[in-house]
């Protein structure tokens, strides 16, 4: 799917819909309880806080931010690169 849509995050949540619709037999409400369970089951564990995964998961977000950031500022420098004056008004390219 995603390489129909190009929609990485709506890829990843139907394929997880889907998936507990077929764990279920089709059956919505069992199915979205299982997700819900599943989600919770991530953050707490045996009635407790399971920081492990919690730490996983900001470690992997921070990784994505510096990968943004970084990538942003090689466009920066890139579209300084060869210009006649060697100043040019900063512009972010999308």
């Amino acid at each position: 799917m995603v390489i129909a849509t190009k929609k990485i995050i709506l890829s990843i949540f139907s394929g997880i819909v889907i998936s507990a619709l077929m764990i279920e037999n089709f059956q919505l409400l069992p199915a979205m309880k299982n997700i819900v369970e599943e989600a919770v089951g991530i953050f707490y564990e045996d009635g407790a806080v399971n920081t492990d995964n919690i730490l996983l998961i900001l470690f992997i977000l921070g990784l994505g931010m510096v990968t943004a950031f970084i990538e942003k500022m090689a466009v920066r420098q890139d579209s300084h690169v060869g210009h006649k004056s060697g100043s040019k008004v900063r512009e972010w390219r999308r």
